[in-house]
């Protein structure tokens, strides 16, 4: 009769420690996805945003194709809206923003010349001021006469 009353008591302390265990899974559960899941700052993605146009400058580049150029900045955005997605206002945290700016506009061989298209280009921060970085050695318009980026 011992034994059965044993058994009892060791199986209600089972079940005890089970709903325990339970309560403090479900009580802290969003305790541990925020730690396991922390979402970026809108800032961090806008940051990021910039310094992936600034490394676009070599794929901008007069040596480069439009194909090249267009590819990087549709990428960058890309990466930029997915980023965006998750991503929370942080109170403290500020945008450091990149040396390049990207424009589209007419494409055109030569100054003054018909356009040929339309595409991105570059308007960069320089030692000497700002340049433009145009590929496939054409004119970009909306660069108010920018020189090319050496």
């Amino acid at each position: 009769m011992k034994q059965i009353f044993a058994g009892k008591i060791i199986n209600r302390f089972l079940v005890l420690g089970l709903l325990t265990a339970c309560l403090f899974v479900f009580g802290y559960s969003d305790k541990i996805e925020i730690t396991s899941f922390a979402a970026e700052c809108m800032q961090t993605c806008e940051t990021n945003q910039f310094q992936c146009m600034d490394n676009c400058y070599s794929a901008c580049d007069e040596d480069m194709t439009d194909t090249d150029c267009h590819t990087c900045v549709i990428t960058c955005h890309s990466e930029f809206l997915s980023c965006m997605r998750h991503a929370v206002w942080c109170e403290n945290e500020v945008s450091n923003p990149g040396i390049c700016q990207v424009g589209y506009g007419d494409h055109y061989d030569y100054p003054g010349g018909t356009s040929t298209h339309a595409g991105y280009f570059l308007v960069c921060d320089s030692i000497v001021g700002q340049c433009v970085k145009c590929p496939d050695h054409e004119y970009c318009v909306g660069t108010n006469g920018l020189p090319p980026c050496p």
